[in-house]
């Protein structure tokens, strides 16, 4: 495997918490490289997911279709930060989101079984674990409250300003979509920029 990969990605996990050389060794002997190209499903709808992506480059795009059959837009992945249907995930039931590829995606899956593995053998693998559940927990409450708190100005602004990477690779149907705004609303704030 990539060494330098590893090593970003160990530095990205070392943010939740200390691996010994133990509990780092038995994630790598687990890990499986994964490289897919853009307008790639990582995950689809309706699936059963057994796959936890850490993105170490590209963007993706996590989706669910309405009544309608619209595609809404409710996350993005950045290079550093793990894919999944989370809930289904963590629960083993199918899943009710999509995750697609809007770049050229390269980094690493484990799958399910393996993790709650290394959480029941590992102490630090358990603490780690509870941490990125923490944050993804912590990142969603954050996004819930500034869709309901602040104006369509406010969230585009926040953004823009925490994730201009995104406005280079998605569409801004999707960007509005995320931002629970229209289209039209997007084209009018960006105007003003």
């Amino acid at each position: 495997m990539n060494s330098e990969a590893l090593t970003a990605l160990r530095r990205y996990l070392s943010f939740f918490g200390p691996l010994e050389e133990e509990e780092w060794s038995a994630l790598v002997a687990n890990l499986q490289p994964f490289s897919f190209p853009a307008n790639t499903h990582l995950v689809r709808q309706g699936d059963e997911t057994v796959r936890l992506y850490f993105l170490l480059q590209g963007f993706a795009r996590h989706y669910f279709l309405d009544a309608e059959g619209e595609e809404i837009s409710n996350w993005f992945n950045i290079p550093g930060s793990m894919a999944t249907d989370y809930e289904a995930y963590t629960t083993g039931n199918v899943c009710t989101y999509s995750i697609v590829s809007l770049t050229e995606v390269q980094g690493f899956w484990i799958d399910r079984q393996t993790l709650l593995s290394l959480y029941e053998r590992y102490k630090n693998w358990e603490h780690t674990g509870r941490m990125m559940n923490q944050m993804y927990l912590i990142s969603l409450m954050r996004r819930n409250q500034r869709l309901y708190s602040q104006t369509a100005a406010e969230r585009y602004a926040h953004f823009f300003q925490t994730q201009p990477g995104i406005f280079k690779v998605a569409k801004l149907k999707h960007i509005a979509s995320y931002l629970g705004i229209t289209l039209e609303t997007l084209s009018r704030l960006r105007a003003k920029r």
